[in-house]
């Protein structure tokens, strides 16, 4: 069957004849315009042989032009095998490959470079079997970072990845995959395009696993960026430096009267009601295009040649002005994404009417973010406005189709009132975790129409891994998302430039290239992950400002046990069909160090941790500690450390935080440390007890005095200049802040974190520490330093959601003095604990007591009993033990119930509790009680009745013979064994033992 198509392989033999120029320029000249253009895409297939083609640059061609022919013939070569050599003039006999513009081809409008120099487009087209590929050339390195028309640089791109099957898929030779080929083929031709949309970018667009230069290049071989800046944000900053003392009434008027002038010149607010404010940015805009020496202060997201920004800054929605002109125009009915929506945009509409009196040219540009999110009512916008809608919810949430239709409502009634719409999408995760939707986002971006412009905004150094050493190629704030970012900025990117692309094509031929021999089962991988995250299911929506995926719902719904399974299977199969060393294991390998194996060992913790009791007992103190914001003093040291949790699933936070509990007859006591790397922009707007302290940075109590009755309950917030927020909750009133906790608190803020310590008397909650009892504790974080994306919620035990859920809280068993004897090392004496350890073997067969072979150390509210076993003669002979002398001589007559918390996670270590005590028939009893026979990860409860549950007792009871109701414990002992023969060493660690008549349930 013959072809449609006609294949034209034309072998010429060599020339080895000099030419003169003239003659070629005036041949090629002569060919060139006896060809036919008919603008039409042919169905001609052309056959690139390597000995026929050569690629031709103009002489002294511009930087970009040379390193885009150096590109195509480089990976000419890697594809082929065979090198096509780059002059500036075809040698005769010979066809070429035009790059850019030359003085040789047709004086046609398709070939004059002006019609390429004030817009991306580029063409790729034939004459004879020539290929000519045209776009504006600029002369700078495409390798360095910065703004210019790379238009040509891009056509090449297209033709390498199109024609030669090239693909990038991360930055350097870890993304770059190709095929081997012997046949070059082109056609389709003529080729043009030009961009969907004329803003591309993201940031960082360096990433941490990269240089800068091959960080560069992936975004030109995606064809981002665009060729002019285009940089709205927080524009204000700078007025600080020229108003700050002389125009007070231009910044925003805070609770006490006081105005928010910023810390250092960082972050001012202003009034946007008193015209000042408006006079003062205008002037500061003349002078920035005037270049005088005010205008030169002006250093962060100044006006530029194309467009004037205006933009409140970050954090304004927490930082409002509290006049009442600006007042008036906030209204709460609308959110937090709504509230100062009227306020910001008359504003800005202002402002825009004024600059187009003197700046027709330019476009004004704003953000709608955080509290102007939403659309104003009743205000008309001139033409020259530009808004860039911070895409809240966040895109990549969008799977949730309550969150999609949510910015679509928002989008659409944006498009109502401007021309223009640019949008800022967050790829921010926060989190180790899959997030792949390359098709759903190709989608999005191919069927949006009055959007124009996007830039994401990727994770950070800042925000993700900060404690990264810095790469040898580069410092500061860079990418540190890719690994899981990478498939959806590479269809997002094509999408964008409009690309005729199919996404399940596409993404067959990511799996084939990118994973090699692992293709089937990272497809089968990829597949479950875009499945479980483009559709999300059974996750509810929340209706608030920022939402977000919780911990809770990432781990029970999206990726569930049963899916994180598949994927742990997955990867391991693909790993296994990898040479070791080769680049399809490298990637596999810098998925898993990225984020993957992170994201695993999340998962396992929420499914074990979600398992465990955070249930604790809380011991009665003879001292008191010192109020004062330090929390190094004796009364803390040996305490127990408490790590917070996000709030909504048993994880790490961001910003880490800790905390200690104590309690002596009169008060509970508190002591916290949190990490802020944001410490110099805390938020502390409140000064007023009762105020909204909450808003601030800032802890909460929370105390439920009885544990089956959560609608009571006390609430209490301080922030960190100490001031109070406390209110009761009843059956009768819900928030009743006429109520008076009575705490003290003092904090010490430092730089990179703080430090508070508190006091809570025990008699405004109408607590008694005589009795024993039983209520519900928790401590919350509020940060709210630094930009919004920093803000967080922690908790020491997650509520997975409103701080308020009290049934979602641990239990707290209080333990008062009065309640049986115990040992809790919070100050206990090494000395009373006795360490002894017997030896057996052949010289000693009955047992050698020695003070070797075992050690005790008390750390923050537990003992660590180190034991190194000596290999056995006789297995399960020797035996270390530990003596409690505190206990001796105790009377136990109402508490001979023995409690123990313990973790033994050794699965060789052995346990039992020894014991001796005298009984009411004034005879004295010895016992002993297995404590683990398995080990165990987690930390455990065990209680025992020494009268009855012994290994004696039970063995006396199946003779019907009872021991004696316990008066006096004579001795208490824990023993230790190795299971096995071989010299081991390992630890048991104790949280506390206590006779008592009320014991906690086992857990």
């Amino acid at each position: 069957m013959k072809s449609k198509y006609k294949v034209l392989i034309i072998r010429l033999p060599r020339i080895n004849i000099t030419v003169k120029l003239f003659f070629l320029y005036f041949s090629m000249a002569s060919f060139f315009i006896r060809a036919e253009n008919t603008g039409t895409m042919n169905s001609k297939l052309i056959h690139i042989v390597p000995d026929q083609y050569e690629i031709i640059i103009k002489n002294n061609a511009p930087q970009t032009t040379v390193f885009a022919a150096g590109e195509l013939s480089g990976y000419f070569k890697k594809v082929t095998g065979h090198e096509l050599t780059v002059k500036t003039s075809l040698t005769a006999g010979k066809k070429g490959i035009f790059i850019g513009h030359n003085n040789i081809l047709p004086k046609e409008d398709r070939f004059n470079i002006t019609n390429y120099s004030l817009e991306e487009k580029f063409l790729i087209d034939e004459i004879r079997e020539n290929i000519i590929i045209m776009g504006a050339d600029c002369d700078v390195d495409p390798a360095v970072p910065g703004i210019d028309n790379f238009s040509l640089l891009f056509g090449v791109y297209e033709f390498i990845e199109r024609f030669l099957g090239v693909r990038w898929y991360a930055p350097g030779e870890l993304g770059e995959c190709y095929v081997k080929k012997d046949k070059i083929i082109v056609s389709g031709m003529p080729i043009e395009q030009r961009p969907k949309y004329w803003k591309r970018s993201y940031w960082p667009s360096v990433f941490y696993e990269a240089t800068v230069s091959d960080s560069v290049l992936w975004g030109r071989r995606m064809k981002g960026f665009g060729c002019r800046p285009f940089t709205p944000n927080h524009s204000m900053k700078d007025l600080e430096k020229v108003f700050g003392d002389t125009r007070p009434q231009i910044y925003a008027l805070n609770p006490d009267g006081s105005r928010h002038f910023g810390i250092n010149y960082s972050w001012p607010h202003f009034c946007f009601s008193h015209p000042d404010t408006l006079k003062s940015l205008l002037e500061m805009i003349d002078a920035y295009y005037q270049n005088t020496s005010i205008g030169k202060l002006w250093k962060n997201v100044h006006p530029d040649s194309n467009y004037i920004y205006i933009v409140p800054n970050d954090n304004f929605l927490f930082n409002q002005c509290c006049c009442k002109e600006c007042q008036a125009k906030t209204d709460k009915t609308r959110g937090t994404e709504g509230m100062q929506s009227d306020l910001v945009w008359q504003f800005v509409v202002q402002a825009a009417n004024e600059l187009k009196k003197n700046y027709p040219e330019k476009k004004v540009v704003a953000l709608a973010y955080q509290g102007f999110l939403l659309s104003p009512r009743g205000i008309t916008f001139p033409d020259n406005v530009i808004v860039q809608i911070c895409y809240i919810p966040y895109i990549i949430f969008s799977g949730l189709p309550a969150y999609e239709k949510k910015i679509e409502d928002i989008i659409t009634a944006w498009s109502k009132l401007v021309k223009e719409i640019s949008v800022w999408h967050y790829y921010l995760p926060f989190g180790d975790y899959p997030f792949i939707m390359p098709s759903k986002l190709a989608v999005w971006y191919k069927t949006q129409t009055q959007i124009k412009s996007c830039f994401m905004e990727l994770t950070a150094t800042k925000d993700r891994r900060s404690y990264l050493p810095d790469n040898q190629h580069h410092t500061g704030n860079v990418g540190t998302c890719l690994a899981q970012v990478n498939l959806n900025l590479y269809f997002s990117m094509k999408a964008m430039w409009g690309s005729d692309f199919d996404s399940g094509t596409e993404l067959d031929e990511y799996y084939k290239n990118f994973f090699g021999t692992a293709e089937i089962p990272m497809k089968e991988f990829h597949q479950l992950a875009i499945s479980r995250w483009e559709k999300i299911t059974d996750v509810e929506a929340k209706n608030i400002y920022n939402p977000r995926i919780s911990g809770k719902d990432l781990y029970e719904n999206i990726y569930n046990e049963a899916v994180v399974k598949k994927f742990t299977e997955l990867f391991e199969k693909a790993e296994k069909l990898t040479a070791s060393g080769s680049i399809f294991r490298k990637r596999l390998e810098w998925i898993r160090q990225s984020y993957l194996d992170s994201f695993f060992s999340n998962a396992r913790a929420f499914y074990s941790e979600s398992k465990i009791s955070k249930n604790i007992i809380l011991f009665s103190s003879m001292g008191k500690p010192v109020i004062d914001g330090s929390i190094d003093e004796s009364f803390w040291k040996n305490r127990e450390d408490f790590i917070f949790k996000r709030n909504d699933a048993p994880l790490p936070p961001r910003f880490a935080s800790e905390c200690k509990f104590g309690l002596d007859q009169e008060n509970l006591y508190f002591a916290i440390k949190a990490d802020d790397p944001d410490s110099m922009s805390q938020l502390l707007v409140c000064n007023s007890s009762d105020s909204q302290v909450y808003k601030d940075d800032s802890y909460e109590i929370f105390i439920c005095p009885e544990a089956d009755k959560p609608e009571i309950y006390y609430h209490i917030c301080v922030n960190l200049k100490d001031i109070v927020f406390d209110e009761l909750f009843n059956k009768e009133k819900k928030g009743d802040i006429t109520w008076n906790s009575g705490i003290v608190s003092k904090t010490q803020r430092n730089n990179g974190n703080w430090t508070a310590e508190c006091s809570l008397p025990l008699k405004n909650m109408k607590l008694d520490i005589n009795e024993t009892f039983k209520w519900r504790l928790n401590l919350c974080r509020n940060k709210k330093s630094g930009v919004a994306e920093n803000h967080e919620m922690s908790q020491w035990c997650p509520t997975y959601g409103s701080f308020h859920n009290i049934t979602a809280m641990p239990l707290v068993n209080v333990v008062s003095r009065q309640d049986g004897i115990f040992e809790n090392f919070e100050n206990s004496l090494l000395s009373d604990m006795p360490l002894s350890f017997m030896l057996y073997d052949q010289s000693m067969p009955n047992g050698k007591k020695v003070d070797d072979f075992s050690s005790c150390t008390a750390q923050k509210g537990r003992l660590v009993w180190n034991i190194d076993f000596p290999a056995q003669e006789f297995i399960s002979k020797n035996y270390a033990s530990l003596q409690f002398k505190k206990f001796i001589n105790s009377d136990i007559k109402n508490s001979y119930i023995a409690e123990i918390k313990f973790l033994n996670a050794d699965t060789n270590i052995l346990l039992l509790a020894a014991y001796s005590f005298n009984g009411a028939d004034e005879k004295k009893y010895s016992d002993f009680f297995r404590l683990s026979i398995d080990a165990s990860p987690q930390w455990q409860i065990k209680s025992f009745n020494i009268q009855t549950e012994g290994v004696q007792a039970l063995l006396k009871k199946t003779k019907d013979i009872d021991f004696a109701p316990p008066v006096q414990i004579n001795q208490f002992a824990i023993y230790a064994k190795s299971k096995g023969a071989e010299k081991y060493s390992g630890n048991v660690q104790i949280a506390y033992i206590r006779f008592t008549g009320k014991p906690i349930k086992e857990q």
